[in-house]
């Protein structure tokens, strides 16, 4: 599925738009590196570990907009799959790119504006 997940906020305005279940895939090691250049370190040094083992055949990149509790922050999470060739997957997600905190799956139904913090965002996904 490749598309996109645009909210809008009912009092504001303001728009946010992020990847929703976009997967990309590499066996490119500096190309899966610079898909993670702007999220926390401990992260992308789990990912490049992962990625540098000898086993290692590819890695695939799923986007999906999460929360951040501590920033009140609605921020492109990504989950990165690594294939080795024993059958193994390894699953490492990411963590808030502001402060570097565990992100939480999204409640559409009540999900408040981080702009305004009043009004509610409404969910419009475009394809």
């Amino acid at each position: 599925m490749n598309s996109r997940l645009d909210f809008k906020c009912s009092s504001c305005g303001e728009e946010f738009v992020f990847l929703k279940g976009v997967e990309k895939s590499s066996k490119d090691k500096v190309a899966i590196m610079n898909a993670i250049e702007d999220y926390g370190e401990p992260f992308k040094k789990e990912v490049e570990e992962s990625i540098n083992k000898t086993v290692f055949i590819e890695a695939i990149a799923t986007f999906n907009p999460k929360f951040c509790p501590k920033c009140k922050q609605i921020v492109q999470g990504i989950t990165i799959s690594s294939i080795y060739k024993d059958g193994k997957i390894s699953i490492i997600e990411s963590q808030c790119p502001i402060c570097s905190s565990e992100l939480k799956n999204i409640d559409y139904k009540f999900l408040k504006c981080p702009k305004c913090k009043k009004g509610l965002l409404k969910v419009k996904e475009v394809d």
